[in-house]
């Protein structure tokens, strides 16, 4: 030491390396308890996984290590314990969720189900009645597009006898009498939806299509003046018009007429230099013409 009390320089470094090889053995210590806990956790976690993955669930082994220290925190994402349920259990929840469900109200139940109040099944099981937001007309309309003329025509007959009598529902199950060729049917359908809406273009044209293959050309055509009564642009119905009106000339022998014109007739003032008008070419000579005489023959 120095004079006065004062430390060396060798004494402090000696304190300073002895300070510090006690900080390292400290420090070793510690990292081989924290490593030993590792092992022993790790282990753990691969017993638990076994367990897991056989689907034994006794198996998993007690949280806390054998040295009874606190089991290290699960790794981050894992699920710490698995509990397999058993199926009485998941009996028991079902049945909660079902009592805990609320109940359907009043309007739900009578739009779900609806009983049959007719009297075609008495003595039976009652019937139950599933009403949707679809119409039998929209059934209809469904059906017709599929091609199903035989399914859209009953349920056309349906809407027609539960939501009552329209001039749609009547031309709709006409044209697919159409469809399938009953023309008979598909007039008196077409009728009866002009009983109802006289101006109801698609019956009109509907009607003659069904009167122009029953044969009645005249009435088809009376049916194609009234729908270009109500849609005077349309080609197709002049055409079809046309068509019938033919038909009908050529059915009953009728000779077509020729319009005639009239023309001025100058009359001559003097008959004694005046000369006659000749007639024009396209006004025929309604004049009589005498009889000629009968010839004589040559002996």
């Amino acid at each position: 030491a120095r004079p006065g009390g004062a430390p060396s320089r060798s004494s402090r470094s000696s304190r300073m390396s002895v300070n510090l090889q006690a900080q390292i053995r400290d420090n070793s210590r510690d990292l081989n308890a924290f490593l030993r806990d590792l092992n022993e956790w790790t282990g753990d976690v691969k017993e638990k996984d076994a367990a897991l993955s056989s689907g034994d669930a006794r198996d998993v082994p007690a949280s806390a290590s054998s040295s009874g220290r606190a089991e290290p925190p699960p790794v981050r994402g894992r699920v710490a314990e698995h509990v397999v349920a058993s199926e009485a259990d998941l009996k028991a929840r079902r049945k909660e969720s079902r009592a805990a469900a609320p109940a359907p109200s009043p309007a739900s139940a009578a739009r779900t189900e609806t009983p049959a109040r007719d009297g075609s099944n008495d003595g039976a099981a009652p019937k139950t009645k599933t009403t949707t937001s679809l119409t039998h007309k929209d059934l209809g309309n469904a059906a017709f597009k599929t091609g199903e003329y035989e399914s859209a025509i009953e349920h056309y007959t349906r809407s027609l006898q539960e939501d009552g009598e329209t001039a749609v529902a009547y031309a709709n199950r006409s044209m697919s009498y159409l469809k399938l060729e009953r023309w008979a049917e598909a007039e008196r359908d077409a009728s009866a939806a002009l009983k109802i809406d006289v101006s109801y273009l698609k019956a009109h044209q509907r009607r003659g299509v069904a009167r122009r293959r029953l044969g009645k050309f005249l009435e088809a055509t009376m049916d194609y003046e009234n729908a270009l009564l109500l849609e005077p642009n349309s080609k197709v119905l002049r055409e079809d018009r046309a068509a019938c009106k033919s038909a009908h000339e050529k059915q009953a022998n009728v000779r077509v007429t020729v319009a005639r014109r009239a023309v001025p007739v100058i009359i001559p003032t003097r008959g004694d230099d005046a000369e006659a008008a000749p007639a024009p070419a396209s006004v025929p000579d309604e004049r009589e013409t005498p009889p000629a005489s009968p010839r004589v023959p040559e002996a």
